[in-house]
């Protein structure tokens, strides 16, 4: 190897990027009904899903949601995070939870977005991703 070449390790020296239990698409859906509901319970507002499966290997889907105060929307986001773990699913990253204005929690084949109204109206996230499926999950 010369110096300007740089050593990347092959296919199978890479360590495994999978963590968690391996899910079936019914799993998939039986989550995120479960999540939306949680959710729905403790009065998200606007709750919305986001079918990215088509267009994204990011995650299957986003669940979009807003808080009507940090203080509603770091609950929200506890609600979640409480489900998520007590279902034994990995969550690979939780941010915002001090601040409580966005908190995301990406559990890999979900990545959930609870919001303060004003964040959430700023990034449009529903519009950035308006060529996915959505679906209007408030009752």
């Amino acid at each position: 190897m010369n110096e300007h070449e740089i050593d990347t390790p092959t296919f199978e020296e890479a360590p495994a990027q999978v963590q968690g239990p391996l899910l079936t698409d019914a799993d998939i859906e039986r989550h995120l009904h479960a999540i939306e509901q949680l959710l729905d319970d403790k009065k998200a507002i606007d709750l919305v899903s986001i079918d990215l499966r088509e267009k994204s290997t990011m995650a299957d889907f986003f669940v979009i949601c807003s808080g009507n105060s940090k203080t509603h929307t770091r609950a929200l986001a506890e609600t979640v995070h409480h489900y998520v773990k007590d279902e034994g699913l990995h969550i690979y990253s939780l941010e915002g939870k001090h601040e409580g204005s966005w908190v995301l929690l990406d559990v890999g084949f979900m990545v959930v977005h609870v919001m303060q109204q004003t964040l959430r109206e700023f990034y449009n996230l529903e519009q950035l991703w308006s060529h996915a499926q959505q679906k209007d999950s408030s009752k």
